[in-house]
């Protein structure tokens, strides 16, 4: 896969009582692919952010820090990741859409495994303003409750090495691409107790 030059660097925190972290950078793409000959394109967010279920009635405004992080203990101590991708560039028919995060120097004491789910999300947001309990009919966000893709993540991890996770996502990047309207990105969520 071809990794564009200008992706913006992020750290990826997975807290879950420990805390994965990628002081090097996480990239977060969604990548399409119209055949198996081709290049697959990539696409990074147009908007990303997390929201922290401690920061009530606090707008987040975190989609330009260099970090997004999600756990899933319990709902008082959840964060959840949302991200948006422009599918302006994306090739009509296209073949798969894998959204994939690649971490570098993941750190992360949890023994086992955990569950990371994405959800199509069902109400507009703003990276500027999102937070746990705005713009939500729910606190926490909107969500289509069927899951669009998930992923397991097994630790503890340590040390300078690449982690690719992805979700396989081509049916809700359809969806998206036959009616732009509808896309209002994704959440990556863990399961709780994980």
């Amino acid at each position: 896969m071809r990794i564009l030059e200008d992706t913006v660097t992020r750290s990826l925190g997975l807290n879950s009582g420990h805390l994965l972290f990628c002081p090097l950078g996480v990239l977060l793409c969604l990548t399409l692919q119209a055949t198996a000959a081709d290049d697959p394109l990539p696409l990074e967010p147009s908007d990303d952010t997390y929201l922290d279920a401690e920061l009530i009635g606090k707008p987040a405004g975190r989609g330009k820090k260099d970090e997004l992080q999600f756990s899933g203990a319990t709902d008082e101590k959840a964060n959840r990741i949302l991200l948006k991708f422009d599918l302006k560039a994306a090739p009509a028919g296209f073949r798969s859409a894998l959204l994939r995060l690649s971490c570098w120097n993941a750190q992360s004491t949890k023994e086992g495994s955990s569950y990371v789910r994405c959800h199509a999300l069902t109400r507009a947001w703003s990276e500027e303003t999102a937070s746990w309990d705005v713009p939500w009919t729910h606190p926490g966000g909107d969500w289509d409750p069927a899951p669009a893709g998930g992923c397991r993540i097994s630790g503890p991890l340590a040390g300078a090495k690449l982690r690719e996770y992805e979700f396989e996502i081509t049916a809700l990047t359809r969806k998206w691409q036959a009616q732009p309207g509808q896309n209002y990105g994704v959440v990556l969520l863990l399961e709780k107790g994980c």
